[in-house]
């Protein structure tokens, strides 16, 4: 570091390094201790994150522990007592990452930091959400709403049904397109007088 420099905490093990001659900046990641040093300097606060949880993810016995054993008091949030942490990860395998904060005095404060990690951080699933696959939420309920009166399903729309009548009305309509695409095929035979 030059005498230019202004060192900032960004979060735990990360500082913001500014140069204040020319303004550029880059980011730290130091771990101070004898088993598992870190000491790596980066230009982007997204790649400094992933050193850090790559790290934390090798060397666990990096992650405090408290007096007591925390315990789960909501998703993400963990209480021993004393003092909160969020401990969440994403991803799977080699693309794991680990998101820490620990030392959080209060829940509400504890909250703000475990909405802002998945704000920054969310789920990526590779499946298909209901109403933006073949059918659109409209004929989903339309279906539910005609079975709803023959009382085959519990509500009249989709959406607060169990899984096991949500999948009733997704295989009627899948079977209806079958169909539909049957007959479409039947006609163009006809066309072609085969």
């Amino acid at each position: 570091m030059s005498e230019f420099d202004v060192k900032k905490k960004v979060e735990k093990n990360i500082y913001k390094i500014t140069n204040t001659s020319n303004g550029k900046s880059r980011y730290r990641v130091q771990f101070w201790n004898e088993k598992a040093p870190l000491d790596k300097s980066i230009e982007s606060f997204d790649e400094a994150k992933k050193i850090k949880s790559k790290h934390l993810k090798d060397h666990p016995e990096l992650l405090p522990q408290g007096q007591t054993s925390y315990k789960t008091v909501e998703k993400h949030i963990k209480y021993n007592g004393h003092n909160y942490l969020i401990q969440m990860t994403r991803g799977s395998g080699d693309d794991q990452q680990i998101f820490y904060k620990g030392v959080i005095p209060t829940l509400k404060e504890a909250r703000k930091v475990r909405d802002q990690f998945i704000i920054d951080n969310p789920i990526i699933i590779n499946k298909s959400k209901i109403g933006t696959g073949v059918n659109k939420t409209e004929e989903l309920d339309k279906e539910a709403k005609f079975l709803y009166k023959q009382g085959e399903v519990y509500f009249p729309t989709y959406k607060p049904l169990p899984s096991e009548q949500k999948r009733k009305i997704r295989d009627k309509l899948r079977n209806w397109v079958k169909i539909a695409w049957m007959e479409e095929i039947d006609k163009k035979y006809k066309l072609l007088g085969k």
